[in-house]
C-alpha cells in the first residue's frame, strides 16, 4: 500500500515537471535602442525642443521598450577629419554591444557625417533624418537605401517679405550673419532669395563683424529699417554664440528698429517673428518614422510628409510694439495677453446676474406695495390697516425669496462648474501620463463643452427674464425714502426684536435712482440688523440718521453689534468677501457700486461705544439757472 501511494506521487511530480518544461516563458518585452545624433551641443533650444518631440513621439508597448541614447557633434567649436575620426572610432566602440535599431540625425552636419560614416559604424541600419534644408537636399546626390526624413522649408524670403509687407514705409532693410561655415552657408542662401525676390528697397549686409562692432552699427538704426537675421553660431571675433543668443542680442542692440527671423525659437528673444518651422513637430513626425521602422516597415514604405512646412509665427508683444494689425488667420501668436472679459468672464456675469435679480425684486416689491395702497384707498379704514400689514407680510416675503432665489442661482451655477472643474482637473492628469486615452480625452472635452452650455444657458434665461435699463436720476426726498423703506422692512425687524430709530435733518433733494438707492438703504438695514443677531434682544437697536455737510447729504446706518475686526474693514466691499455662513460676499459690493454711480461715496467705521456704522453721501440736486 505505502509503495502504492509512493508511486503515484512520483507520477504526479513528473507530469508537473513535464508541463512546467513545455509551457513557454513569459515574454519581457524587447528593448530597442535608438542613437539620436544632434549637430551641434546640447543646450541649443532647437535640439531640446527636438528631443522633447522625439520622447513625446516614441511609443514604448507591452512588447517593446526603446531606449534613446543622444550624442552630440558640437558644431562648430569641434569639426574636422581629426575630430570625426576621434568620434567615429568613439560611436563604433561605445555601441559595439548596444548597436541601435534604428539612427535619428538632427540638421545637416550630423546627416553628412552619418553618410560618410555609416558603412563603418552601422550598416544597413535605417536613418531618419529631421531639420535638414530641404535645399540642401537638392543639392546633394540621392540619398542611399534606408537614408529617409522629412526635409524642411527654413523660409527666408517667406520672412523677408513678409516683414516688409507689415513695414510699408520702410527705408532699407538690414541683414545680419556669421562666420562659421554654417553662417556662410545661410549668407548665401538669404542673398539668392533676396535676389529672387527683386526687393526693391535698399539691402544691407552686415556679414561675420565682431559683437561689439556690430552693436554699433545696430544701435544706429531706426524704425524705417529693418532687420533680418537667422542668428549666428560665430562672430567676426571668433566668440560662439547659439542662433537663439545672437538674435536676442541683434534685438536688444537694434531697439530702434523691428527685427525678424526664420526660426522658432528666436519667439520671446525680442524678434518679431517670421515664418517658421516648429522643432517640436519635426521630432514628433521622425518619431513616427522611428515607431514605423521599429515595427518592420520598409524605409521606402514609411509614407512621409514632402517637407515640414513654415508657418507665420509672431510675438504678440512685439506686434504691438510695432502697430502691426494685420496677422494672418494661420499665424501661431505666442504671448498673448487675455481680455479683460476672457480673464473674468464667470465672475462678471454672476456679479451681473445677481444685481439684475436684486434690482427687479426691489422694483417689483415697490410696484406691488403701490398697487396695494391704491386699492386700500377705496376702502374702509379698518381694511386700510389690514390691507397695510398684509402688504407688508408679502413685502417681507419677498425679500425672503430674494435670498432663497440668489442661493439657487448660485446652486445651478455651481454644479456646472463643479463639474468643469473636475473633468479639467482629470484631464490635466491624464496628460500628464506617457500614453494618454485620446478617446476618454475626448469624452472629458465633451462634458466640458456640455456644462459650460448648460452654465451659459442659466445666465441666458436670467438675463431673459430680468432686463435692467440706464440709471434714471430724478429728484428725491431722501428722508421720504428711509421712511417708506423702513416701513417695508417693518415685520422682519419686529421678527428679528431689532428697534429702529430715525433722526432725519430737513434736507435739500437729491438727484437718484429711487429704485437703485432703497436696494442700497435695505441691504444696510437687514446687514445691521444681522450683525445684532448674538446680542440681548433689548439691546438691538438700529438708528438711521440723515444730515446736511456742506455741499453733501449724508445717511448714517449704525448698529449696537460686535463692529468689524480691524483686519477685516478694508475687505468689506470686496465682491464675494463675506463673514456670514452661507453670505454670497456681493450685497456690500453691490451697494457700492450704486453708490459710486451716483457720484457719492459709501464706507465704514466701528463706533467707540460699540457696533459699526456705514455712511453713504451724496451732492445735493444742483439748481438749474
Amino acid at each position: 500500500m505505502g509503495n502504492s501511494i509512493l508511486g503515484t506521487m512520483r507520477l504526479a511530480l513528473l507530469l508537473i515537471a513535464f508541463c512546467l518544461a513545455a509551457s513557454p516563458p513569459a515574454t519581457a518585452a524587447e528593448t530597442r535602442n535608438v542613437l539620436v545624433l544632434f549637430s551641434n551641443n546640447r543646450l541649443l533650444p532647437a535640439n531640446v525642443e527636438v528631443d522633447r518631440g522625439l520622447r513625446e513621439g516614441i511609443a514604448n508597448t507591452a512588447q517593446r521598450h526603446v531606449d534613446l541614447f543622444e550624442e552630440f557633434l558640437d558644431r562648430p567649436t569641434f569639426s574636422g577629419p581629426a575630430f570625426d575620426q576621434t568620434l567615429n572610432t568613439y560611436l563604433r566602440e561605445k555601441y559595439a554591444t548596444r548597436p541601435p535599431a534604428a539612427i535619428v540625425v538632427a540638421g545637416e552636419p550630423a546627416l553628412e557625417f552619418m553618410l560618410r560614416h555609416r558603412d563603418g559604424l552601422f550598416p544597413e541600419v535605417p536613418v531618419v533624418h529631421l531639420a535638414v534644408d530641404k535645399r540642401y537636399l537638392q543639392s546633394v546626390a540621392p540619398l542611399p537605401a534606408g537614408v529617409v526624413g522629412v526635409p524642411v522649408d527654413y523660409d527666408f524670403g517667406g520672412t523677408i517679405a513678409q516683414a516688409l509687407h507689415w513695414h510699408p514705409g520702410a527705408q532699407r532693410l538690414v541683414v545680419v550673419t556669421g562666420s562659421s561655415a554654417r553662417d556662410l552657408i545661410w549668407e548665401s542662401q538669404i542673398r539668392a532669395d533676396i535676389a529672387r525676390l527683386g526687393i526693391r528697397v535698399p539691402v544691407e549686409f552686415l556679414p561675420g563683424l565682431p559683437t561689439d562692432a556690430l552693436k554699433a552699427r545696430l544701435g544706429a538704426l531706426s524704425k524705417e529699417d529693418v532687420v533680418f537675421t537667422p542668428g549666428y553660431f560665430r562672430d567676426g571675433a571668433s566668440r560662439e554664440f547659439s542662433p537663439r543668443e545672437a538674435a536676442a542680442l541683434i534685438a536688444t542692440a537694434a531697439a530702434g528698429a523691428p527685427v525678424y527671423g526664420p526660426f522658432s525659437t528666436f519667439i520671446g528673444t525680442g524678434v518679431v517673428g517670421g515664418r517658421m518651422a516648429g522643432y517640436v513637430e519635426m521630432g514628433r513626425q521622425a518619431a513616427i518614422a522611428v515607431d514605423k521602422l521599429l515595427d518592420g516597415t520598409p524605409p521606402a514604405a514609411l509614407g512621409l510628409p514632402a517637407s515640414s512646412p513654415s508657418v507665420p509665427q509672431v510675438d504678440w508683444r512685439q506686434t504691438r510694439r510695432w502697430g502691426i494689425a494685420d496677422i494672418p488667420p494661420d499665424a501661431i501668436v505666442h504671448f498673448r495677453e487675455p481680455t479683460f472679459w476672457e480673464a473674468h468672464r464667470g465672475q462678471l456675469l454672476l456679479i451681473l446676474a445677481v444685481m439684475l435679480i436684486q434690482a427687479a425684486l426691489i422694483a417689483a416689491l415697490l410696484v406691488e406695495r403701490r398697487l396695494r395702497r391704491r386699492t386700500a384707498l377705496e376702502r374702509k379704514q379698518a381694511d386700510l390697516q389690514a390691507e397695510k400689514d398684509r402688504a407688508a407680510l408679502t413685502h417681507m416675503t419677498r425679500v425672503s425669496m430674494m435670498g432663497q432665489l440668489s442661493a439657487a442661482i448660485a446652486h445651478q451655477l455651481n454644479q456646472p462648474l463643479a463639474a468643469i472643474l473636475g473633468n479639467a482637473e482629470a484631464a490635466r492628469k491624464m496628460l500628464g501620463r506617457e500614453h494618454p486615452d485620446l478617446a476618454e480625452l475626448k469624452d472629458i472635452c465633451d462634458d466640458i463643452i456640455t456644462e459650460d452650455l448648460r452654465a451659459a444657458e442659466v445666465i441666458r434665461r436670467l438675463g431673459a427674464l430680468f432686463r435692467r435699463g440706464e440709471l434714471q436720476l430724478a429728484p428725491m426726498d431722501l428722508n421720504e425714502l428711509v421712511t417708506e423703506t423702513l416701513e417695508l422692512a417693518r415685520s422682519e425687524l419686529m421678527t428679528r426684536h431689532v428697534t429702529p430709530a430715525t433722526e432725519l435733518a430737513p434736507l435739500p433733494l437729491v438727484d437718484g435712482g429711487r429704485v437703485q438707492l432703497q436696494q442700497v438703504l435695505l441691504n444696510l438695514i437687514l446687514n445691521a440688523a444681522d450683525a445684532m443677531n448674538d446680542i440681548d434682544p433689548a439691546r438691538r437697536r438700529l438708528e438711521i440718521r440723515t444730515d446736511l455737510d456742506g455741499a453733501k447729504v449724508r445717511l448714517l446706518v449704525t448698529d449696537q453689534g460686535s463692529g468689524i475686526a480691524p483686519a477685516d474693514i478694508k475687505n468689506v466691499f470686496s465682491a464675494f468677501w463675506s463673514t456670514k455662513s452661507g453670505g454670497t460676499g456681493i450685497g456690500l459690493a453691490i451697494c457700492q457700486s450704486i453708490v459710486t454711480a451716483h457720484r457719492g461715496t459709501l464706507t465704514a467705521f466701528n463706533n467707540p461705544q460699540g457696533g459699526a456704522t456705514f455712511c453713504a453721501t451724496w451732492p445735493v440736486r444742483q439748481q438749474n439757472g
